[in-house]
């Protein structure tokens, strides 16, 4: 297993903070043109197909992106978490504030001296940030216009750098995305979503699981159910509307276990992308559960279904069904 690089010093951060301030207004500067050294470029023009996976994290969004990401016309990232960490500086704090754009310098060095495995850094450097940022804020608009134009450009810069062609295919999975899919499919119209589902109560035990090593979700039960039922009720709420739901389609992590051929041709259809039935069975073999380390605190953890009678007390039988209700059978299961 590759080690992590130790976590910076309090020097190290408070010296990123001062270089992601510095970034921020040098960039700003050069949008106005202030700076002759760093002046405004024509954003990448690139027309291709995008496919975000999104749903409640443990649902097997990580599985289905790898299905998307072994076809030969995929270009597959990491988890960006682009659309809040966007949202979360520019999109609130405004395109013309220094500090916003801090937060996304400081964002993107301190992942990197830290080793995260997602995040905006694996997209952007502060170079391609900076050169991306003077050119969106140079074509003008409100906060709202500049926020979708920087994550437009970065996706393309990241696509272009990647050897993307008008024939390839972007796939992004960011499982939180589920809460921005109605934003994604606004900003990009050529963009199709793939929902993944699966029975709220083995996610709760995959987090539960996996919280033993990362405690990156919910510990408590109740936490981890209401961040399914949100995420579930998201995706109804995407798929009622009229507008998008035919560039909405949802894969049960049951149904791939079943038939994870049929399934995985599904996924590439939805993504328009041929598979022939070679590519298919070589995909499927390779991304089995039992090629991974699996086990507690694993990334991986068992990836069987109704693990949860093994690890659910009354208890937390009862406080699922209180909270899911008739939300259960909404999504296709049964108590």
């Amino acid at each position: 297993m590759l080690e992590r690089p130790p976590a910076p010093t309090r020097f190290q951060a408070a010296r990123c903070r001062a270089v992601a301030l510095a970034d921020a207004v040098t960039m700003m500067a050069g949008a106005r043109g202030m700076t002759p050294w760093a002046q405004p470029s024509p954003l990448p023009a690139v027309t291709y197909s995008k496919v975000f996976v999104v749903g409640c994290p443990r649902s097997g969004t990580t599985w289905v992106a790898d299905i998307l990401g072994r076809h030969p016309r995929v270009v597959r990232g990491r988890e960006s978490h682009l659309f809040p960490t966007v949202r979360r500086s520019v999109g609130t704090r405004g395109r013309l504030s220094a500090m916003a754009w801090a937060r996304l310098f400081y964002g993107i060095e301190r992942g990197r001296q830290l080793g995260r495995m997602a995040g905006l850094h694996h997209y952007v450097d502060r170079h391609t940030l900076a050169r991306l940022g003077r050119s969106v804020l140079a074509e003008g608009g409100n906060d709202d216009e500049v926020a979708a134009r920087l994550v437009r450009a970065v996706l393309d810069s990241y696509f272009s750098g990647r050897g993307g062609t008008r024939d390839r295919v972007l796939v992004e999975k960011t499982p939180l995305h589920i809460f921005y899919a109605e934003q994604i499919l606004s900003t990009f119209p050529e963009a199709h979503v793939i929902e993944v589902v699966r029975d709220g109560r083995d996610v709760c035990v995959s987090m539960q699981m996996r919280g033993t090593r990362i405690p990156a979700w919910p510990t408590a039960r109740d936490g981890q159910i209401d961040l399914w039922v949100r995420s579930v009720r998201q995706g109804l709420a995407l798929r009622r509307n009229a507008d998008l739901r035919d560039r909405v389609t949802v894969v049960r992590y049951e149904d791939l276990k079943a038939d994870a051929a049929g399934e995985s041709e599904r996924l590439y259809a939805a993504a328009g992308l041929d598979a022939s039935s070679d590519l298919v069975a070589d995909v499927v073999a390779a991304t089995d559960i039992n090629r991974y380390r699996t086990g507690p605190g694993e990334f991986r953890h068992r990836g069987e279904v109704g693990t949860w009678v093994d690890h659910f007390s009354a208890e937390d039988d009862r406080l699922f069904r209180a909270m899911v209700g008739d939300l259960f059978a909404q999504v296709g299961y049964s108590y």
